[in-house]
């Protein structure tokens, strides 16, 4: 069955969006004026996410899709959405490098990207992430 979703305008305070199980071939989880910096985005199990569309939510504080099945890159917009604190995409089958543009997060605490398949070896612009307190980046 696919399912199309899409987050909609609301003047009530969400703390955060979660989903046990969510498909679809072009899901639409995109609204500019539901996440805020304290929000959160975490979704269990995902099938046919289009990945730059988590580059739509400016306001996202933290990304949790670990365990999801994601298969892919990172995309590279993904380091443009500044107000990332905590990004969780372990135990899933991307790959490739690492996207450059996520060293540019200044205000990111926590980046796990352990159990996947990167390429390439730690870049030494990790260095960057500062504020960082846990990094996990374990194959």
């Amino acid at each position: 069955m696919n399912v199309r979703f899409r987050v909609a305008e609301t003047s009530r305070p969400i703390r955060s969006s979660s989903f046990s199980s969510f498909s679809s071939s072009n899901p639409d989880i995109v609204s500019t004026a539901l996440f805020f910096p304290d929000r959160s985005l975490s979704l269990g199990r995902l099938i046919g996410i289009q990945p730059n569309s988590l580059c739509e939510l400016p306001s996202l504080g933290i990304l949790q899709l670990n365990q999801t099945e994601i298969s892919g890159r990172i995309p590279k917009c993904l380091g443009n959405v500044l107000s990332l604190r905590e990004i969780y995409l372990s135990s899933n089958r991307l790959n490739s490098s690492l996207p450059s543009s996520l060293w540019n997060l200044k205000n990111l605490l926590t980046l796990n990207l352990s159990s996947n398949s990167f390429t390439g070896s730690i870049p030494k612009e990790v260095k960057n992430l500062e504020a960082a307190i846990a990094i996990d980046l374990n194959p």
